[in-house]
Parts: C-alpha cells; sequence; structure tokens
C-alpha cells in the first residue's frame, strides 16, 4: 500500500495538473503556482535515450538533422516533424504537487524499474512507472528525488518502436524551393524547369527544357511536386544493401532528379505492389507504392500545358481578328474594345462584348494531342486558316484550320511559330462564331441577274 500521505498529496495535483504548457514565440512559460519539474532547451538538444520494455532507442542530432538507431544497428535518418514533437512535450515539465519518497518505497510507483526512461543529453533523466489507480491518464514520473504525476501519453511517446521514429519520407525537399527536375522513365524522360522570368503569371511558372522547348501545365507540376513531398514509404526493405543489384538499383528502372538540392530518387525493382527504391543520401532501401510510381511514369503529353495560346485578356491592348475573308482591327481603350480608327468615338456595347467572346473562345482552347512533327501546313488546313487572331501588334498569333472534320491550332509567341500542331476537339471553332457574327459577318451571296 502507498502512504495515505503521499497519496493525497498526488490526488490534489491529479485534479490541478496542469500537464503540458504549449509554448508560443517566447517558448514556454509555467503556470504561477505549478511547480517546474524541469525546463531544456530544444535548441541544445543533441542526444534522445529512450528506453522500455527492455528495448533502448537512441536519437541523436548531425548538425541540423535526427539520426535514430536501436540496439547496434547502424542509425537511419529520423523524422524531424516526430523529434520536435517529442522536445517540444518534454521542454517544459511542471506539477502543482510533487513529493519525494525513499528509494525503498519506489516500487509502490513502479519506479523501481520505471516502464519507461527518457535520457536527454546523456545526463537529464525522467523515468516513467505504474499508472495510479484514481486516474489511468496519468502516470507516476520521476526525475532526480522528485515525484509527480504527468500525462500517461508520454509514456507512450517513449515506447515507440524505431519504425515510428524513422524518417519514412520518399524523397525530403521542400516543393516552392525546387528550381527544376528531371525524370528518366519508361513512360517519359524529360526536364522541366521553374520560370525565371518573374512573370508572375502562375500558367508560365514551369516549362519543358527537354526533349523539346514548351510549356508544361502548372498545376500538374505543382501537384506533382507537392504530392511527391508528401509520399511515405509503409516499410523499409534493407537497411545495408549488400549490392544495389540485388534490388534493381544498379540500373534503376526509373530516376526523379531534382536540380537545385541534388536530391534522387531511385527506382529499381519491380515487387508485389509496387518497387524497391532508394533516395539520395541514404543507403536504406524502401517500399515505394505503385499509386506513387504512377506519379512519376506518366507520358509527356500529360505534363505538357493543353493551352495552345497562353492570354491574358487583362494585359491586351491591341487585338487583329481575320476570319471569313475579312479582317478587322481593335484597340483597348479604358477597358472596352472598340474598332481602330473609332478613338475617342461611341462604340457599340456589342462591338466590347464580341471582341471579348473572340479573345476569350481562344484563351480556353484545350488541346486534346500534340503533333510535334507535322507534315505540311495544308494537311491541317492551316496554309489558309479559318481564324487568324493577332495579338499586340503581332507579339502573339493563333491560327485555327480544320481539314478530314478535325480542327488544329499553332501558336506564335514572340513573333515566330512554334513547330506544334494542336489537335482541337472537333467542334471548337463553333465557339467563336457569334462573336465573329457581329466583327465580321458572313458576306451574302451575290444574285445574278
Amino acid at each position: 500500500m502507498k502512504s495515505f500521505r503521499s497519496t493525497g498529496i498526488l490526488l490534489v495535483l491529479a485534479a490541478l495538473l496542469g500537464g503540458w504548457i504549449w509554448f508560443h514565440e517566447r517558448g514556454p512559460v509555467a503556470a504561477g503556482s505549478a511547480e517546474v519539474l524541469w525546463r531544456l532547451d530544444a535548441a541544445s538538444v543533441q542526444s534522445l535515450q529512450l528506453k522500455s520494455a527492455g528495448k533502448a532507442i537512441e536519437l541523436r542530432k548531425r548538425g541540423d538533422n535526427w539520426q535514430v538507431s536501436a540496439g547496434q544497428s547502424a542509425p537511419v535518418d529520423a523524422d524531424a516533424a516526430t523529434v520536435q514533437n517529442l522536445l517540444e512535450q518534454i521542454q517544459l515539465l511542471q506539477a502543482d504537487a510533487v513529493t519525494t519518497v525513499e528509494s525503498s518505497k519506489l516500487k509502490e510507483y513502479g519506479l523501481d524499474t520505471p516502464q519507461s526512461t527518457l535520457i536527454v543529453n546523456g545526463t537529464q533523466k525522467l523515468e516513467l512507472g505504474d499508472l495510479p489507480s484514481f486516474d489511468a491518464t496519468k502516470v507516476y514520473a520521476r526525475s532526480e528525488e522528485r515525484i509527480t504525476l504527468l500525462p500517461a501519453s508520454l509514456h507512450e511517446l517513449i515506447a515507440r518502436p524505431l519504425e515510428a521514429w524513422r524518417d519514412k519520407a520518399i524523397l525530403r525537399f521542400d516543393p516552392g524551393a525546387v528550381a527544376g527536375f528531371a525524370i528518366k522513365a519508361p513512360a517519359v524522360n524529360a526536364s522541366f524547369a521553374r520560370d525565371k522570368n518573374g512573370s508572375g503569371n502562375e500558367a508560365l511558372s514551369w516549362q519543358i527544357t527537354q526533349p523539346l522547348a514548351t510549356h508544361a501545365d502548372a498545376g500538374t507540376v505543382q501537384s506533382f511536386l507537392g504530392a511527391l513531398s508528401g509520399a511515405q514509404t509503409s516499410r523499409f526493405l534493407d537497411d545495408t544493401p549488400s549490392s544495389p543489384s540485388q534490388w534493381g538499383l544498379e540500373k534503376p528502372l526509373a530516376t526523379v532528379q531534382l536540380s537545385d538540392t541534388n536530391g534522387e530518387l531511385r527506382i529499381g525493382k519491380r515487387m508485389a505492389g509496387g518497387y524497391a527504391a532508394q533516395r539520395s543520401g541514404s543507403a536504406a532501401v524502401f517500399f515505394l507504392a505503385d499509386a506513387t510510381f504512377g506519379l512519376i511514369n506518366r507520358p509527356l503529353r500529360d505534363w505538357r500545358s493543353k493551352t495552345p495560346l497562353l492570354i491574358d485578356l487583362n494585359a491586351l491592348s491591341q487585338a487583329e481578328i481575320r476570319a471569313r475573308g475579312a479582317a478587322k482591327a481593335f484597340v483597348k481603350e479604358n477597358d472596352h474594345w472598340q474598332l481602330q480608327g473609332m478613338l475617342g468615338q461611341s462604340t457599340l456595347e456589342s462591338t466590347h462584348q464580341a471582341v471579348t467572346d473572340v479573345l476569350f473562345a481562344a484563351q480556353n482552347l484545350v488541346a486534346t494531342d500534340f503533333i510535334d512533327q507535322p507534315a505540311s501546313l495544308s494537311s491541317y488546313g492551316l496554309d489558309a486558316p479559318e481564324i487568324e487572331i493577332t495579338l499586340d501588334g503581332g507579339q502573339k498569333r493563333l491560327a485555327l484550320g480544320r481539314r478530314n472534320g478535325k480542327t488544329y491550332a499553332r501558336a506564335a509567341e514572340a513573333i515566330r511559330f512554334g513547330l506544334t500542331v494542336y489537335v482541337l476537339n472537333e467542334d471548337t471553332l463553333q465557339e467563336f462564331q457569334t462573336g465573329l457574327n457581329i466583327l465580321l459577318p458572313a458576306r451574302k451571296p451575290t444574285l445574278r441577274k
């Protein structure tokens, strides 16, 4: 039986215990009436020893990173967020009631052979014993000669197995800091670069540089980087592989190389439900799921921008529209489109709306496929386009043609047309007809006498 006096004190503690004080920018602050059991400077912590159920785990800081090991096993990368969570929870331990007991009475609290032990920097020790009969959410704790009650969740945290502390990231990086990357896989071999021109246009933020120079679909690229940075392995296959060939990594099936951080993901041997993989900076081989491989192994067309010509409607000031054997030029004044030569004069609202409709249709074109090595322009009806749009004095141009029931487009940026011909939906030209009927109405046939 525990002494009535000691248990009574701890009962008061159970009712008043603040547990943990979550800290803000200035660090944790002890409650006014609480007694501090210990306080840590998290930045000064270099090692953590966790002991439970006869097993010992050591976390040790290496530069800015943490590594974890168990017994005689080689250190492996630890998950920084998991370690930080532990540091935050033990940075300040406080209680409203603390007692001391003789060594002979430690057994009454389960502290003669603690259930778990935490040692910080090799010197500062916290021992956790039994749960009190009156509160299963608390655990008896001892630091130096003082005994108190702390949340039982602390024992659960210390008792975690090695796998729970490991860094399971497929590839550790900040998506926002990636300047470029390259993928080599069965379905694609391509390089990507973030736009360095500072255009501010989100749609222009990524380019494909190899095997051809063209716009990448920014949403696809950003989604890929976000998903890859958050992907985790479900298990480790081999921490100390004897040979890369054992896992098919001497000649990887696929690789992802980040150009600015030298981070690399190598994907090798096929396994049930996934692949063996390895990342740079670590010898460990881990399991990479089919779903993650599917994010990487996509054909080039999936990475490309499906928009033939990227148009910022708000930035335009001039537009020439040619169709149905005629052409008209328009200028924008005070955010209002009007026929060139009519500046300062009243203009029809229908003209402004019609120009806007035509440009909006051009802005929202979506390619269904790409022809990067096209035949002659006449093969696509682009030698005599159905519609031609020239923007801002020729800085951007768009031509749409039709041949054999199919609709095609080609686009020019910085005056010169690109080589690629874009395949469009068959009914694409219909999107332009409402505006064209106002701006360039079809000529009525001349009646012969």
